[in-house]
């Protein structure tokens, strides 16, 4: 092959590359397949937020739909969490684990992800003692930076409900 043919094709292939690349950001929209069996409201909102688009925007292009359907389910998730922690400091009634809301077609490492938050809320609430579940709610890089209830305040954070 000669260099024109050579340069000429490795550029159709960057142009190719790219290409998909971009139209595999585009297609993490509202109205992907990738968000299907999760909440409209709440894969708007992530998907809103700025720093998430960052965050998806510098992720490799086969791993951006699994951040996202994991940004969306551990949001639900967290706010399922603290509602049943304030249930819990409320009534004095140890809550169940709340359930996984899951995208019908989760990308891989989805439910392994997932499973070890259910664990970890599990163990916290079998320890009998709700403090415990509270400290789980603000560990860096959880639950502690989510909005706590976004019709309320898009700024109050789980941190920000449980530190009053």
């Amino acid at each position: 092959m000669s260099s024109v043919a050579r340069v000429s094709w490795l550029l159709a292939l960057a142009v190719l590359i790219a290409g998909c690349g971009y139209g595999q950001e585009g297609d993490l929209g509202p109205n992907s397949s990738a968000f299907e069996g999760l909440p409209a409201d709440v894969v708007a909102e992530r998907l809103g937020d700025p720093v998430l688009k960052g965050v998806l925007r510098d992720e490799p292009t086969g791993s951006r739909a699994g951040m996202a359907q994991l940004n969306v389910s551990s949001t639900v998730f967290c706010r399922d969490v603290l509602r049943a922690e304030r249930r819990w400091v409320t009534t004095g009634e140890q809550p169940d684990v709340p359930g996984v809301v899951s995208p019908a077609n989760p990308e891989p490492g989805f439910d392994a992800f997932m499973d070890s938050w259910v664990e970890m809320v599990r163990e916290a609430i079998d320890s009998g003692d709700p403090a415990v579940l509270r400290e789980w709610l603000v560990l860096t890089g959880g639950c502690r930076d989510v909005v706590a209830d976004p019709s309320l305040s898009a700024t109050r954070t789980v941190a920000d409900v449980l530190a009053q």
